[in-house]
């Protein structure tokens, strides 16, 4: 037999055992409705890819798989878009996994008891909320670029428990971040750490930048903090 025909084989065999425990399943999304159909699937894994701009007019709900991934050629080109700032990509706690890669979002995200978190050169446009009630391993932010929309929210970031971990990320509020850019809060538990390295941090002198409360384990290294602003109807700094 040529190596060839092993190769073909072996891909043969990968294939049908991925369909029986369940599969795998890869989609290139081009539209609003792709990304629909693809995410009421019944599969165990589900892995996306965005090769251009695609406008988002409703929330988008993603539940029920142990891993999804969403990945993009670049943050130039690969666009998630929500035509309402208010809305979010929510994952539920069905999900256990998440990975978001190479891609810019405009809107918010929001996480819900979801096991592993990756994000990787992602340009986020927008609000991130986070609750975890129950246990989360991590929260691994890298290579990351954030800027706060015209969305007011109390705190643009706002990160209720889980072991978050930044590094060489930059973050950039503004007025519509009201009381903080961030707000982690460890829920008191005795397990959650945050960890920032290698970051950059500004207010452009219309926010607070970062609140603490109740973090386990707190290691902030390396890292910029600069042009907050407080008002006096805010706490601390």
């Amino acid at each position: 037999m040529k190596i060839g025909n092993k190769n073909l084989l072996l891909h043969l065999i990968i294939l049908l055992l991925n369909l029986y425990i369940g599969g795998v399943k890869l989609e290139v999304v081009k539209d609003e409705k792709d990304l629909l159909n693809i995410i009421s699937s019944n599969i165990k894994i589900l892995e996306i890819n965005v090769e251009n701009e695609i406008n988002i007019t409703n929330n988008i709900n993603v539940n029920s798989f142990e891993k999804v991934i969403i990945s993009g050629g670049s943050t130039e080109n690969s666009i998630l878009n929500f035509l309402d700032l208010s809305h979010y990509l929510y994952f539920d706690n069905g999900v256990k996994e998440i990975q978001l890669n190479n891609l810019s979002i405009r809107g918010n995200l929001y996480f819900h008891d979801n096991l592993k978190i990756n994000i990787q050169n992602v340009h986020l446009t927008g609000n991130i909320n986070s609750k975890f009630d129950i246990r989360n391993e991590y929260i691994n932010i890298s290579n990351f670029k954030y800027e706060s929309s015209s969305n007011e929210s109390d705190n643009c970031i706002n990160l209720r428990g889980g072991n978050v971990n930044i590094n060489n990320s930059t973050f950039f509020g503004s007025s519509s971040c009201q009381n903080r850019l961030i707000n982690y809060n460890g829920n008191g538990d005795d397990k959650y750490n945050l960890i920032i390295k290698d970051s950059y941090f500004s207010g452009e002198y219309q926010c607070p930048i970062l609140d603490i409360i109740n973090g386990f384990n707190i290691d902030i290294n390396n890292s910029i903090f600069e042009k907050a602003y407080s008002s006096e109807s805010i706490e601390g700094g």
